[in-house]
């Protein structure tokens, strides 16, 4: 699975690092401020990746005999409550395999 980082972070982390850097002389000063200028220029050209927030929710009864998302109150069919029900939401693509905490 891909790991999905703020580019900011990545960014903030490279001048972190940059600051901690206390060269012995001038050449390697020059060659260390190139080398931050071809990192952030490249951090800065990646293309973002198509991600959304994950959303958890549960199955469960909202006041009535039927089971629902928690998250959009979406009923799936009665011969599915009865006998499967899915990891995620068919309707809103809910993660159902835990609901989060906050």
């Amino acid at each position: 699975m891909d790991d999905y980082i703020s580019r900011q972070a990545a960014i903030d982390r490279l001048n972190e690092q940059r600051k901690g850097l206390k060269p012995d002389k001038y050449q390697q000063d020059r060659i260390g401020d190139f080398a931050y200028r071809v990192c952030a220029e490249i951090i800065g050209r990646l293309h973002p990746a198509d991600v959304r927030p994950v959303v958890r929710g549960r199955w469960g009864t909202q006041g009535d005999r039927y089971i629902r998302c928690s998250c959009c109150k979406h009923r799936p069919p009665s011969f599915a409550s009865s006998v499967w029900l899915s990891d995620f939401c068919p309707h809103c693509g809910a993660d159902m395999r835990r609901e989060s905490n906050g």
